[in-house]
This record gives structure tokens, sequence and C-alpha cells, in this order.
């Protein structure tokens, strides 16, 4: 999808959510230099699109997020044995939301984001994997 059909609702966006090669698509769509293709880069150069805030994934190395303040934060993957890649972004994604929702503090809910995505790609399948969060709490003391 183009970033002109995009570009009303980034404006109305509160969490946009993408990998890096979806960040630099639409980056590049938009117009915008990607000579500096770094997650802090990329979040900010999202966020001047018109989203809220913006969280940027790199699979093993980690993932960026800035606020509305423009304060970045960023946290590196878990370091997990990657079997399969399926329905890690929608883990990381449910769970960031979940985690800034919940804990109120960017640091944690990105850390919970990459603690449950690195989890699911442990295993084959989107949900396997995946640790409700008592069982978080008991094991990874969140």
């Amino acid at each position: 999808m183009s970033f002109a059909k995009l570009k009303p609702f980034l404006k109305r966006t509160n969490l946009l959510i993408l990998n890096r090669n979806e960040a630099l698509k639409l980056l590049i769509s938009a117009g915008k230099s990607v000579k500096d293709s770094s997650l802090r880069a990329l979040t900010f150069g999202l966020q001047e699109l018109g989203p809220d805030t913006v969280a940027v994934t790199d699979s093993e190395k980690g993932a960026g997020y800035v606020d509305k303040s423009g304060n970045y934060y960023f946290s590196k993957a878990m370091g997990k044995k990657v079997v399969n890649t399926t329905g890690a972004g929608d883990a990381f994604g449910s769970s960031l939301l979940g985690g800034l929702i919940l804990f109120k503090d960017p640091e944690k809910a990105l850390k919970l984001g990459l603690l449950r995505s690195g989890l699911v790609v442990e295993h084959i399948g989107a949900h396997t994997g995946l640790l409700t969060m008592a069982q978080l709490k008991k094991r990874y003391h969140i």
C-alpha cells in the first residue's frame, strides 16, 4: 500500500508497529531519505509521518520505540534460538501494547514484547510458546 493511501490514517494512529523492512518501505514511499537506517532513525522518521508512538523491530537485534514526547527506548532481543518466525510480530505487538497499558512504562513494555515474541520463535506455530502473565511473572520475574 502506498503512503498516499496511508497518510490520512497515520495522523490518527496512536501506536504504529512495523518491522525494519516495512519501516524502510513506508519511509521511501513517503519520499523520506533513509541514509541512516538505524532503528532510532527509522522510529523518529516514522513518527514524523503522524503516529503518536512508533515501534520498529529488527528480528534478533531487538526493537526501538519512540513515545509521544520523543523519548527513545531500545531493547535487545532475548537471544532465543529461532525455529520459526510465524506469530512473532503478533506476539510482539500485542505484548508491547498490553505492557504499555499494564505497566505504563515503555521500557518494561518493550522488554515484554521482545520476551514473548522470543518465546514464540522457539517453536513451530503462532501460539506455541506463549506464556500467561502469571507464568511470565513466575519464570521471568516480570
